[in-house]
Order: C-alpha cells, then structure tokens, then sequence
C-alpha cells in the first residue's frame, strides 16, 4: 500500500498503473477486506485519474465492481467511465459492462448508469462479443432483476 500512496503523491504514472494491476491481483488471491487497503479506497479517484493504459483500467473496473461498497461515489465513478465507453478496447468494454452490471445488482435501486450501459455495449459498440454480452445482460435484466 505504501507503494501506491507514494504513487500517487509523486505522481509516478507508470508505477502507480503497475501497482494498481498488482494491487487487484492480491485482491483477487485475497479477497477478505483489511483496514490496510482503506489508503487506496480513500484515493480511488486520484488514482482513476492518473491510469490510463488498458491494463490498469481494467484493473481499476474490476475492483470497483467487487468493493464498490468501499469506494465513495462509486456510481459516479463508474458514469465517467460510460459516458467514455466507445473511447475503451474491446477488454475495457467487456469488464465494464461486468462492473456495471455487479453494481446495478448489488444496489438495484440506482439505475441511473445501467440504461445508458447497457445501450452503448448492445447498440453501439462496433465489436460483436460486446454486442453479444450487452445483450445477455439486457434479455437477463428484462426478465426479472430480483432474480438475476
């Protein structure tokens, strides 16, 4: 953690993007929330700003959608992304489409995002696999969302 902490005060871009991809790799292995990885929720948009390579975003995605409950304005954060998602790859895309969805599920009542997510991803993402997911996802919204 004090990598990252030192990261984002020097403003190392490369190393804090390395640090953001390794810091969800131990997310991931470790999934049990400490008090240690409050320095990094508490700075999550400092950090979102300075990231920009495909890797770290996506890292960036990922842990948004799994401790979103951590991060404040996780929603908000997550609408910087939508309003930009045609700018991302394909991977970036997909993941986002992912985060999207887990947070919409986990606080149904929130749908501000979902709408224009899922448009983008199944309307008018010019790759067929996003196409295809945002699909899936909207058909399986549509049935029943309390299910889902």
């Amino acid at each position: 953690m004090n990598l990252v902490q030192m990261a984002v005060e020097q403003e190392v871009t490369h190393l804090l993007e390395e640090s953001v991809t390794v810091f969800q790799t131990i997310l991931r292995k470790e999934p049990a929330y400490k008090s240690d990885y409050d320095v990094f929720f508490s700075r999550f948009k400092q950090i979102q700003e300075k990231c920009v390579s495909s890797a770290s975003v996506q890292s960036l995605l990922w842990i948004l959608g799994a401790f979103s409950d951590k991060v404040e304005q996780s929603i908000g954060l997550l609408q910087q992304h939508v309003s930009n998602y045609l700018n991302y790859d394909r991977e970036v895309q997909l993941i986002l489409l992912t985060t999207g969805i887990k947070m919409f599920l986990a606080n149904p009542s929130d749908d501000s995002f979902i709408q224009e997510l899922l448009q983008q991803a199944s309307l008018k993402s010019p790759n067929p696999d996003v196409r295809q997911r945002g699909n899936f996802y909207w058909r399986l919204l549509s049935e029943d969302s309390h299910r889902a």
